[in-house]
C-alpha cells in the first residue's frame, strides 16, 4: 500500500489461479476472477478507481481516504452499512 496525500493505491493479488485452472479448468478461472473483481468493486466509493494490470493482480485507487470532514464520514457509514 502506498499512500499521497490525495490517494491510497492497493495492489491485490489473486493466489492459486493455475491450481484452479488445473482442477476445474479455464472457464471456471474466468467465472472466479469475474466474481473476485465485482466483490472488489462492491467495497469501492463511487469516487475509488478498480484498475486490473494483470490477469491475477488488481490496483485500487482509493481517493481522499484520510479526509476528516463530516460528509466524508457519513458516506463511509452508510457505504458500510449497504454492503450487509
Amino acid at each position: 500500500m502506498t499512500t499521497s496525500s490525495k490517494h491510497t493505491h492497493l495492489l491485490v493479488r489473486v493466489d492459486g489461479l493455475s491450481g484452479l485452472t488445473k482442477s476445474l479448468g479455464q472457464e471456471c478461472t474466468k467465472f472466479y476472477l469475474a466474481e473476485f473483481k465485482d466483490r472488489l468493486k462492491s467495497l469501492l466509493r463511487p469516487r475509488d478507481k478498480l484498475i486490473k494490470v494483470a490477469t491475477d493482480k488488481y490496483l485500487m485507487v482509493l481517493r481522499n481516504v484520510f479526509e476528516s470532514s463530516h460528509g466524508q464520514k457519513q458516506e463511509r457509514q452508510s457505504h458500510r452499512s449497504s454492503l450487509h
